[in-house]
């Protein structure tokens, strides 16, 4: 008897799903557990189907419910799986349950790192740098957590605005696309800093100091604001006269420059004046400082008045 049992429990274990058919077209045997690549489920990925192959064919593609999202997962029962078979219009009779009563779906996913994340954006801001006189660096405020994303084909994009765009801290979205569809939006914070060689003070510079040569030296400096309009050649500062007092070690910009006075303040002049073919010139003193091209104020010595006049070369203004 004990060995009839036995055998008799054996040759349940290795039976499919049911014997015998009767009226029956499709027998459906839910699996314990499923694994799904898709983002709504269909039965045929979660049940073994069986029986006549024109209503398997429809069978197999049922959606029975959205697959659950990475990373987690969500159980279906025979009741449920029978709800979307009467909601697809098949007929009940004609399809027979077996086998599990509920099974555990799961999705097929796929881990993204930060660092991937990440690398993408710092290989774009390579690219659209690539050629620029300045050296820069990337730094990222913060990694992004790993992502779990669904199964598929997985792609990362990002654009960069402009070059103005990375001066100073910026945030530059990354888009993760699965299977062509954009899954999530990811923003990298950071700051690309640019390094030049530039020309710097060596000492203290007085307002309408000229720059000789031994003022200045060379450095690698961070120049991260477009504003900044850095010195770059000697031949571009030598000479010229500094706007306003420099601190020691600053960065020579563009505005801090102008050309040398012609003219200055006290300075016994040459006015003179065009009237037709005819040059009338006079004796005159400045009022103000002047570069060649500026407006001073003057006075005619002989006749004691007030001019304005524009400075032509060392000594000499030109009247209206």
């Amino acid at each position: 008897m004990r060995m009839f049992l036995l055998s008799l429990g054996m040759t349940l274990l290795l039976i499919n799903c049911g014997v015998g058919w009767g009226k029956i077209r499709a027998k459906i045997c839910l699996k314990r557990f499923a694994t799904v690549e898709k983002n709504y489920i269909e039965l045929e990925e979660i049940a073994y189907l069986e029986g006549d192959e024109e209503l398997i064919q429809r069978l197999k593609k049922i959606k029975i419910a959205p697959s659950p999202a990475p990373g987690n997962s969500r159980t279906i029962n025979q009741e449920y799986i029978q709800v979307r078979l009467r909601q697809n219009k098949i007929n009940q009779e004609e399809v027979f349950f077996e086998g599990e009563k509920e099974v555990k779906i799961t999705s097929r996913s796929k881990l993204i790192n930060g660092e991937e994340i990440v690398k993408v954006v710092k290989e774009k801001i390579s690219l659209f740098l690539r050629g620029k006189e300045e050296e820069f660096q990337i730094e990222v405020d913060r990694i992004p957590p790993p992502l779990l994303l669904p199964f598929g084909e997985i792609k990362l994009k990002t654009e960069i605005p402009s070059l103005s765009y990375l001066y100073g801290p910026v945030v530059i979205p990354v888009k993760i696309y699965v299977n062509e569809s954009i899954y999530r939006t990811i923003p990298i914070s950071l700051k690309v800093k640019f390094f030049k060689e530039v020309l710097v003070t060596s000492k203290r510079i007085p307002p309408n100091y000229i720059f000789k040569k031994e003022d200045l030296h060379r450095e690698k400096r961070e120049i991260t604001s477009p504003l900044i309009e850095p010195i770059i050649n000697l031949s571009e500062i030598v000479g010229k006269r500094a706007i306003k007092s420099i601190p020691s070690s600053t960065i020579l910009e563009k505005n801090m420059i102008s050309s040398p006075f012609l003219i200055k303040k006290g300075d016994i002049i040459t006015i003179f004046k065009e009237e037709g073919n005819i040059e009338v010139s006079t004796k005159g003193k400045a009022l103000e400082n002047g570069e060649k091209g500026s407006l001073i104020r003057v006075l005619n010595i002989n006749s004691q008045k007030e001019l304005q006049g524009i400075v032509i070369s060392t000594h000499t203004v030109k009247v209206g």
